[in-house]
């Protein structure tokens, strides 16, 4: 283990977002705390460093005080344990986070020290994209009438390309729609805001898309997204205006048309344990949340 060296952690910058993209990109890993342009827009934030060891990508999120599982092919718990051991020696957090079930499956019991508890706040939710784009069978139905409610009360709406130029419509609507409930805004919406605004600092270095609608002229929701893996597009954002029903629904639908025939599935990302974000996560009927496992050291 004397190969591990700490000192190697450097903190993400845009200008890593190259060197990152091609470390991961051989992985095709579908989660999304993975995912080049998160790391981009919420890393640089959050303070995460990063390292390569024995051709795995190792980081670190200061925000979150974990390790984040090494990405690559499977450590053995030895070494995983080591390397708790080296970042608590250095006064880090030796917690592991976003642990696949299947190695805890494999080397579960070989954490003695540790606590192995089920993360669901960081489950990502993927979709068949054309169920999405479709909006076929009963458990969707209700969805579809929220569309088709809209349609018939506002008529006529337009969709268009997002992209750079929108971005100051697209904070502003964004900042209206925290302010209209503050309940929401205690939930890191500064940080949110800054992810959003690096998305469009960034917009096509980092190769992100959107659509924006808008009804009589007035933007009535966006979204951003970008391609997580060959088969998979991953949604970063999304906002509607709430006063308009059926609009969030409408969103969730343009997008996946917009993408259905280029990808297969679609990534909606986490619902950060939001009991409503959840709900309403669930109620698209996913092929699978991905949840994971942290690995917590015994306190001392």
């Amino acid at each position: 283990m004397s190969s591990f060296d700490l000192s190697k952690l450097r903190y993400v910058t845009i200008d890593d977002y190259e060197e990152l993209r091609d470390r991961i990109g051989p992985h095709q890993t579908p989660r999304s705390a993975y995912d080049i342009v998160n790391i981009m827009i919420w890393g640089t934030q959050f303070k995460a460093q990063w390292m390569e060891y024995k051709g795995r990508l190792i980081i670190y999120n200061e925000r979150w005080t974990c390790i984040l599982m090494p990405l690559g092919i499977y450590l053995p718990p030895e070494e995983m344990i080591e390397i708790s051991n080296i970042f608590c020696a250095e006064k880090k957090c030796g917690t592991i986070s976003l642990v696949d079930n299947e190695y805890i499956a494999l080397y579960g019991d070989s954490f003695k020290n540790f606590d192995i508890v089920k993360d669901y706040d960081t489950a990502d939710y993927i979709y068949i994209i054309e169920k999405l784009a479709r909006l076929s069978g009963k458990k969707l139905q209700k969805k579809k009438n929220l569309i088709s409610q809209f349609r018939k009360q506002y008529g006529d709406y337009e969709v268009s390309s997002l992209n750079a130029a929108d971005a100051e419509e697209c904070l502003s609507f964004s900042d209206q729609w925290f302010d209209e409930h503050p309940e929401d805004k205690e939930l890191g919406y500064k940080y949110e805001r800054m992810a959003l605004s690096l998305s469009f600092e960034y917009f096509d270095r980092l190769n992100l898309e959107g659509i924006v609608i808008r009804h009589n002229g007035r933007m009535i929701a966006f979204s951003i997204f970008s391609e997580q893996k060959e088969d998979m597009a991953i949604v970063h954002f999304e906002k509607f205006a709430r006063d308009v029903k059926g609009s969030a629904q409408l969103i969730n639908w343009e997008t996946a048309k917009h993408l259905n025939g280029r990808y297969h599935y679609i990534n909606r990302e986490e619902d950060m344990g939001i009991p409503g974000l959840r709900k309403s996560k669930q109620s698209y009927q996913p092929l699978m949340v991905l949840d994971s496992y942290k690995i917590i050291r015994h306190k001392r």
